[in-house]
């Protein structure tokens, strides 16, 4: 049943990928354009159909409305690119729970872990184990932590006090930790895509994304792999 709404869902696309190629003037247009955005047409392709409309419709009130929503996909699956396997990880900087800064350059092992998580993240707390553990058993050949706390929802004061009682009680200090305590308006999250914890990015020595969201025994695998 979901091959086949898939299908009838691809062809409905492709039918209003073709109504709005051929009446680029049109201006039920920008309605089509509206529910190839919401179906999650490749985004790519809404841009260049938005780009080839006629002019008066992209400057109209709803397509201006239309463009800041493209743009905003646009701009999350640009993001993600960046960060997928592969590919690069960008550099950053932050702050430790004693106040200095730390990036990532210096502190990156054979093969490094970007922790995104958090004090108030339940799921990130209950993975903090596998990765004490992970860091217990390979940090000696090479491997390294470094986690990026999401706290500051309630404001930074709250949010440190908050960090750090938990770096604390789960035992998890023997790594890198560094937070701007700024919850999800983190510029580290925003530019690796981060939009759910936890969130983590496997890196080999020159900084290349090897995998992504390894948790539990799956991390453990991924090492024992890489260094037995």
């Amino acid at each position: 049943f979901g091959k086949t709404m898939k299908a009838v869902a691809d062809s409905i696309n492709s039918m209003d990928r073709i109504f709005v190629e051929k009446n680029p003037d049109n201006c039920y247009s920008l309605n089509l354009i509206k529910t190839l955005l919401t179906t999650k047409a490749p985004i790519k392709e809404v841009k260049a159909l938005f780009d080839n409309l006629n002019l008066s419709l992209q400057n109209s009130s709803q397509g201006q409305l239309l463009k800041v929503e493209i743009e905003k996909e646009l701009t999350k699956v640009i993001t993600k690119e960046a960060v997928s396997v592969g590919k690069t990880a960008p550099e950053f900087k932050a702050k430790n729970p004693d106040g200095e800064f730390i990036s990532l350059r210096p502190v990156k092992g054979k093969y490094t872990l970007i922790d995104f998580w958090a004090a108030w993240c339940g799921p990130c707390r209950k993975e903090n184990p596998n990765l004490l553990e992970a860091y217990n058993n390979f940090n000696s050949k090479g491997f390294n932590i470094i986690s990026i706390s999401l706290d500051g929802r309630r404001g930074k004061t709250e949010g440190k006090k908050a960090w750090i009682d938990a770096i604390d009680k789960d035992g998890i200090g023997a790594w890198y930790h560094i937070s701007n305590l700024d919850y999800f308006k983190c510029e580290i999250a925003k530019t690796y895509g981060v939009t759910s914890i936890p969130s983590s990015f496997l890196i080999d020595e020159n900084g290349k994304i090897i995998a992504k969201n390894l948790r539990g025994k799956a991390l453990q695998n991924k090492l024992k792999q890489l260094f037995e």
